[in-house]
């Protein structure tokens, strides 16, 4: 299937527990196909709103493996709870305290980020969505938090607010599969189906862990038939291991933006290896070691009823040019949407929150309270050191490097990024990235898919104008001075040596510089090829 029909498709130790787990019944569906123009054009088939997920035991590893520090809440035992939470308050409280606190972040905004305010509250203004959260961080300095416009009618977006992060969610999945590559408990350069034999048929068995990681496996549309069914984990691994090989593919050799089903298949990678479902994997060993109470990918029923009787659960919707809904369904928002395990594309969060995880990796694998390492230094620099240099994407029609799961020198990250910059983004509404030059973090999220041209200008004009604000600017980029006088003219003319353009003298194994090359605004037929949602 060519790039061109795919336009509005995305564009990067273990413990035992006993909590249990939930998983999402199955629902009726229509057998009609769908395309990948219509899913991600928002043309969804129209999931049970009354689906409700069901409780089952949790798959956990040997009673005998060593749990020392874990602590039973609730009446199940767990990893221990951060300090900050330790003492949490239900999902909708809200206190005089809190607005305080709110007050003073956006004031702080205001002031650190006036650009970026200003452009956020432009797109609301010409349509491209009608809310957004951003927050940043730099090392040493408090994190900048702020958010703009409604999360729905009559209601203003708020901090606490939990934003569907799309594909902004992969990042979660490859911290985890750093996390087991750490404990020797799996390795990139393994074929699949040495964790999972069932996919080893049909011509898969030379697939490999990077493979997945890096959109060369060669199986991008492998789950395409349950697009509409992802909450039905079972049935979507099973379509992925009967599927074969794209015509002529051979692993590592091309490259094509896997939207879930290498992801799927690193979620059971995970299951199989650590004995804990992808859900509660991340919740345990990612987001409650970083304090990110509020983020989730699968929400379990009890927590969804909570947060969505809280107004808490912001809609995803996608608009057509000049700002106009398409259809009335917002994205990502039913009960089976939300409580979906889809570790490609499910992620749930405040961007205050989700921050952290970025903020681990900025900072070699150490959380923000500082008191707590997910990954070593060398793992984070093995996941986001270029892997694939040069590739053209077949999917997405494009070239972009690509780490082990994450992009690298994209140019959504703006014109000031450094080369070594790295991250992911999210089907037209979000962003995530880490430079590692300036130690510099930062997610955007924003409530509604314009469409990849849009979308791609918008996150390229936040990000750019973000580094401006921060006073992060390479000298070299800042306009010279104009000169207070001219010298007389007795004096000899002063002859400045030409510019060296640095690309140009750049040994051809060594990718150019991002920077060098984001300096000329592209074409429109270049944007045209930001096919799918310019995710990286």
């Amino acid at each position: 299937m060519s790039a061109d029909e795919l336009d509005g498709s995305p564009a990067t130790c273990s413990l035992p527990a006993r909590l249990s787990c939930s998983v999402s019944q199955s629902a009726t569906y229509s057998s009609a196909r769908l395309t990948p123009r219509a899913f991600f054009q928002g043309q969804q088939q129209q999931t049970s709103d009354d689906e409700l997920s069901k409780s089952v035991p949790a798959i956990r590893r040997d009673d005998s493996q060593d749990c020392v520090g874990w602590e039973s809440r609730d009446g199940a035992v767990g990893p221990p709870l951060p300090p900050s939470l330790a003492k949490s308050r239900p999902v909708g409280c809200r206190t005089a305290a809190d607005e305080e606190e709110d007050a003073a972040l956006l004031a702080t905004a205001e002031r650190r980020l006036p650009r970026v305010m200003a452009e956020l509250r432009r797109g609301i203004e010409s349509g491209l969505c009608t809310g957004a959260q951003l927050s940043c961080s730099l090392p040493g300095e408090p994190p900048l938090h702020t958010w703009v416009g409604h999360v729905r009618e009559g209601e203003p977006f708020r901090r606490d607010i939990l934003c569907n992060w799309m594909s902004t969610t992969k990042p979660v999945a490859v911290v985890a599969i750093g996390q087991l590559w750490e404990r020797n408990l799996l390795s990139p350069s393994e074929p699949v189906a040495k964790y999972i034999p069932e996919f080893g048929r049909n011509g898969k068995e030379g697939v490999l862990v990077e493979h997945l990681l890096t959109h060369t496996a060669g199986i991008p549309y492998a789950d395409m038939a349950m697009w509409a069914r992802l909450h039905e984990w079972t049935l979507v691994l099973d379509a992925i291991c009967d599927a074969s090989l794209e015509a002529g593919w051979e692993p590592g050799k091309r490259a094509g933006y896997h939207p879930y089903s290498a992801w799927f298949l690193l979620g059971e990678l995970v299951r199989r290896v650590d004995g804990r479902d992808f859900a509660r994997y991340a919740r345990e060993e990612i987001f409650l070691p970083l304090g990110m109470r509020d983020c989730y990918v699968g929400m379990p029923a009890a927590e969804y009823r909570a947060y969505a009787s809280a107004g808490r659960i912001a809609e995803l919707r996608t608009l057509a040019k000049g700002g106009q809904l398409v259809g009335r369904r917002s994205h990502g928002t039913s009960p089976n949407e939300v409580m979906a395990c889809v570790p490609g594309a499910n992620g749930r969060g405040p961007a205050e929150q989700w921050l952290r995880l970025f903020q681990m990796l900025a900072a070699h694998g150490v959380a923000p309270d500082g008191t707590t390492r997910l990954l070593q230094p060398s793992t984070v620099r093995r996941l986001s050191t270029r892997h694939r240099v040069g590739m053209h994407d077949e999917v997405q029609g494009i070239r972009c490097d690509w780490s082990l799961g994450l992009a690298v020198g994209s140019a959504l990250y703006g014109e000031h990024a450094s080369a070594g910059t790295f991250g992911h983004g999210g089907s037209q509404s979000s962003l995530g990235l880490v430079d590692p030059l300036h130690g510099l973090s930062v997610v955007i999220v924003c409530n509604a898919r314009p469409g990849p041209r849009p979308h791609h200008e918008r996150m390229r004009r936040l990000t750019t104008l973000l580094y401006e604000d921060l006073g992060l600017v390479p000298k070299s980029q800042e306009p010279s001075p104009a000169p207070s006088r001219r010298p007389p003219s007795s004096c000899p003319p002063i002859r400045h040596p030409s510019p060296v353009v640095t690309r140009r003298a750049l040994p051809r194994s060594q990718p150019p510089s991002p920077v060098v090359t984001r300096r000329r605004l592209p074409s429109r037929s270049a944007c045209d090829q930001f096919k799918l949602n310019a995710s990286v």
